[in-house]
């Protein structure tokens, strides 16, 4: 008997190891500051865009496969609907706000390079009268 219920015991642990790697998934997207995704200093900001979408869609459809919700191992019913419920809705809720952000920035984007080039179009069209003027003309134009 004691051997059935250390048996039994053994199995429900491997199940729960189960939980690590996607445990540790949801504390990574817990931790994760979606501001990053939008730093005007990142290098290939639409790369990283669509690279953590992707990765956020396997998430999501990662824990609908891998997430038991009851299993019968020998002598324990064990019932990890809680959990599923928990963890399985984490990837979607970070896909929707990365894909709410993603319209917002590229407005600001927008209207910072319009005013860049309205600006930009204002300092080549100044007058050149004299050589300072002329100077300065040049200068904007390295500049633009």
């Amino acid at each position: 008997m004691r051997d059935l219920v250390k048996d039994a015991y053994s199995k429900a642990q491997r199940f729960m190891t189960r939980f690590q790697p996607l445990l540790e998934i949801y504390w990574r997207n817990k931790q994760f500051d979606i501001n990053v995704l939008v730093d005007i200093d990142l290098v290939n900001s639409v790369e990283a865009l669509q690279n953590t979408l992707a990765l956020l869609k396997w998430q999501h459809s990662h824990f609908q496969t891998q997430l038991p919700g009851v299993t019968d191992i020998g002598l324990l019913h064990l019932d990890s609907k809680k959990i599923k419920q928990d963890l399985a809705p984490t990837p979607r809720a970070l896909q929707d706000e990365v894909e709410k952000l993603v319209p917002r920035i590229t407005k600001d984007r927008t209207i910072l390079v319009l005013d860049w080039l309205t600006q930009s179009i204002r300092d080549l069209q100044r007058p050149v009268n004299d050589v300072s003027d002329f100077v300065i003309q040049l200068m904007d134009f390295g500049r633009i």
